[in-house]
């Protein structure tokens, strides 16, 4: 029987690593964790425990509520709205030549190259209700547009359009990429079975491509859980917080009410929740794929 020997020199270059990587994150969730339970004064620098008062606090506050409200619908109308999306783009650009795919990449990729900034400043004046390309399309066939970002009832929908817009690029270059490494077999084994297109789509590549979709859910789940900077550049929370996002109130609680505690107690929830929907989202769509 052959005996193994761990060369345990092999470790000494991983322990800088590691160290790094438990300075750079371990640490800030335990500070983050054991903040959320401290009431801070900026002015002194002094913390005390207060216990659970800020998770307490939060769950009494109606602009939390509001917040964790629009970011659930902000997440429900952007994930579905860029998956659907990018898989239909995908999947029509199967057929094209190669050159084609290649170019509608690049098209799609460099939007997502720009910096959220600069693509949210440029969003703002296509919602401009008076002078934006948006509304002087909607007058050339006879209907008033609204005051996209000034409306609170137009708001949320206009920045999620915007995420949308400018979210295709990553998705689509994985869901494309999943589709070509396919077994052709499989496809013609289906259409040899009287199969379409659209059946074939739905019973052979969505199965086979669901890893991929276990991923993309999850990842844009988290970024748009985390949605802070395109609503900051368009909407600054508003009108009448319609927009308001977890993240955005953290960054209010921290950054403009210097309430650290509370600040962090709503990111502890922000991260469990993310967590929980991780697992969830991995329970339902985990499988294995064997081709």
């Amino acid at each position: 029987m052959k005996s193994f020997r761990i060369d345990w020199s092999a470790y000494v270059f991983v322990v800088p690593a590691v160290l790094i990587l438990g300075l750079a994150n371990i640490y800030p969730i335990i500070r983050l964790l054991t903040l959320g339970f401290q009431e801070t004064d900026v002015l002194s620098n002094v913390s005390h425990w207060v216990g659970f008062a800020n998770f307490s606090a939060l769950s009494h506050d109606a602009i939390f509520w509001k917040s964790a409200r629009n970011t659930i619908l902000y997440s429900l109308g952007v994930v579905p709205g860029i998956l659907i999306l990018s898989l239909a783009l995908a999947f029509a650009c199967q057929p094209m030549s190669p050159r084609f795919q290649r170019f509608a990449r690049a098209a799609l990729y460099l939007p997502g190259v720009v910096s959220i900034i600069v693509t949210g400043m440029v969003w703002t004046r296509i919602y401009d209700p008076q002078f934006g390309i948006l509304n002087r399309l909607l007058s050339a066939v006879g209907v008033q547009g609204p005051a996209w970002l000034g409306d609170e009832h137009w708001a949320l929908l206009a920045v999620s359009l915007m995420a949308i817009a400018s979210g295709l690029g990553t998705p689509f270059i994985l869901l494309a990429t999943a589709m070509n490494g396919l077994p052709k077999e499989y496809h013609e084994v289906a259409e040899i079975e009287g199969a379409g297109a659209v059946h074939r789509f739905f019973l052979v590549t969505l199965p086979l491509i669901r890893p991929t979709l276990l991923y993309l859910v999850i990842i844009l789940t988290i970024g748009s859980f985390q949605a802070f900077a395109a609503i900051f550049v368009m909407t600054e929370g508003g009108p009448n917080s319609a927009t308001f996002t977890a993240v955005y109130l953290v960054y209010e609680e921290a950054f403009r009410y210097f309430d650290f505690g509370r600040a962090a107690a709503l990111s502890v929830v922000l991260m469990a929740t993310l967590t929980l929907l991780a697992l969830g989202q991995f329970k339902w769509l985990a499988t294995e794929v064997e081709y």
